[in-house]
């Protein structure tokens, strides 16, 4: 795998799935062991049969029983025989099983272990950090102080400048994925569980919104400035347009046309993370996104990239790939479970990245590929872990053990965990095979948008409706976003 900071579980070649296949030889095995038995059967009935009409007297039954001896002769099989066989069947089933789940068992016991004996060690190293981040804070605020008016000067600020830590404090040692699921997984408030909680207060900030008066974005104009094709090579690739997509700030969505040397095409759908937090911006990808996605409610973010795809004319049974971090994450995976959006769109695979995605239900058409920084509290936001199924691949990484010193520092607070910076690097480590080979696999089923072919890329922006004035003129509405929930779609067979 490279090194102890990074791995993959899950997917076509993950240790489940391996399971899985395992446990259908053994099944087929004991299958064919009962049909030997049930063929010795009828090999015995057979032979007493022939034996019971041996000394008959009729010419053709005589020939008959020559025959069927002859048969059997030649076959050299008989009632013992296929016992032995069935019994050989089932003893290497049995083996196979045993094997299976010992590896298994034993393989995740290490992992554990390793896992639980460096995350203590962080967790406490955090702590002291995050102590020490404030007395410094404490004892600067204390040093201007006792310096009286002099505290105020530049020799004053000075001395309380060396005092003070740079940076933010180191808290993912004991504030991270793991804590927050732990957290959200016994989560109630008033009697509510968690889900519940969150359609109640995703409801909650739909009705501030209408109050604050935010626009409702109903479609998406495509960008005029032409934008330079990212051809992707790789998950990289996408990581860094993500990141461009982000820098963006408008909730807009890009969609790469590549065209294969057949004429077929295949498409690549960029959608951004959170980009704003208030409640009356015009941009759809908003703190109510959030909510909205997690409650399985379509949100507005939702809608516009599903216009931006009819408006980019993709054809019914081309292949399309949905690539987002942290809420593009959330609404690849919510469109990836809706039927509806799947009758319409041929979606094969899912990249995530900082998203908290493992309440989401895919159908095996569909192979995801999830990118997690244990450092990173959002993806623990949904309380559980992703499944370990043969579609949902998890590569999982621990920055602060990483070799890289970058890397190590931004997963030492919450913020740079969460950074898609981070996660363009560990796209990275999963293009140079250092994840495993889950991750690996998961790619290789990809390689129908990672050819590097010359492509097309346009970028849609959700556009607010206007309405006329008295004057004639066009404005925009304040007509309040309409994203009350609604009963969660049912998760794609």
């Amino acid at each position: 795998m490279g090194n102890e900071s990074i791995r993959s579980y899950g997917g076509a070649a993950g240790e489940q799935a391996i399971l899985e296949e395992l446990g259908v030889a053994a099944r087929s095995l004991n299958a064919a062991a009962d049909f030997m038995d049930d063929a010795g059967r009828n090999l015995e009935r057979t032979e007493s049969y022939v034996d019971g009409v041996r000394g008959s007297t009729d010419g053709s039954t005589r020939d008959a029983v020559e025959r069927a001896d002859a048969a059997l002769e030649h076959a050299r099989i008989g009632a013992g025989a296929t016992t032995d066989v069935a019994s050989t069947a089932r003893d290497v089933s049995d083996r196979l099983r045993r094997v299976a789940q010992e590896f298994l068992d034993a393989e995740q016991a290490a992992m554990s272990y390793v896992s639980a004996a460096s995350r203590i060690g962080l967790a406490w190293q955090s702590m002291v950090g995050t102590g020490m981040w404030t007395a410094r804070h404490v004892w600067s605020i204390a040093a201007m102080g006792a310096m009286g008016p002099w505290g105020i000067t530049g020799a004053g600020t000075g001395v309380a400048a060396a005092i003070r830590p740079d940076g933010l404090p180191f808290t993912t040692g004991f504030l991270n994925r793991d804590t927050a699921e732990h957290v959200v997984s016994r989560l109630r408030v008033g009697g509510l569980e968690y889900k519940a909680l969150v359609y109640a207060l995703a409801a909650a900030v739909a009705a501030l919104e209408r109050i604050f008066g935010e626009p409702r974005a109903s479609t998406v104009e495509a960008r005029t400035d032409r934008q330079d094709p990212r051809n992707p090579v790789g998950v990289e690739d996408l990581m860094a347009g993500l990141e461009t997509q982000e820098n963006r700030m408008d909730g807009s969505v890009s969609i790469e046309t590549i065209t294969h040397a057949d004429g077929s095409r295949s498409y690549v759908v960029t959608i951004p993370g959170t980009q704003d937090w208030g409640l009356s911006g015009e941009n759809p990808v908003d703190a109510q996104g959030n909510l909205a996605g997690m409650a399985g409610v379509t949100s507005d973010a939702q809608s516009a990239i599903v216009d931006a795809m009819r408006a980019a004319g993709i054809a019914p049974g081309e292949a399309v790939m949905l690539a987002g971090h942290s809420q593009g994450g959330i609404n690849a995976m919510a469109l990836a479970s809706r039927r509806d959006f799947l009758a319409e769109f041929n979606v094969t695979h899912v990249v995530t990245a900082g998203s908290p995605v493992g309440m989401f239900d895919i159908p095996p058409s569909v192979q995801a590929l999830h990118l997690e920084h244990t450092e990173d509290i959002v993806v623990g936001a949904d309380g559980m872990p992703n499944p370990a199924t043969a579609t949902r691949t998890t590569v999982e990484r621990n920055l602060l053990l990483s070799d890289d010193p970058n890397m190590a520092q931004l997963g030492r607070s919450i913020d740079g965990a969460h950074h898609p910076v981070g996660y363009t690097a560990t796209a990275r480590a999963v293009d140079a095979g250092e994840a495993g080979r889950s991750a690996t696999t998961w790619k290789d089923s990809a390689s129908d948008f990672f050819y590097g072919q010359s492509s097309t890329l346009t970028e849609y922006v959700p556009v607010a409706p206007a309405q006329p004035t008295l004057a004639g003129t066009a404005s925009v509405t304040n007509e309040p976003i309409n994203v009350i929930p609604q009963p969660r779609p049912q998760p794609a067979s």
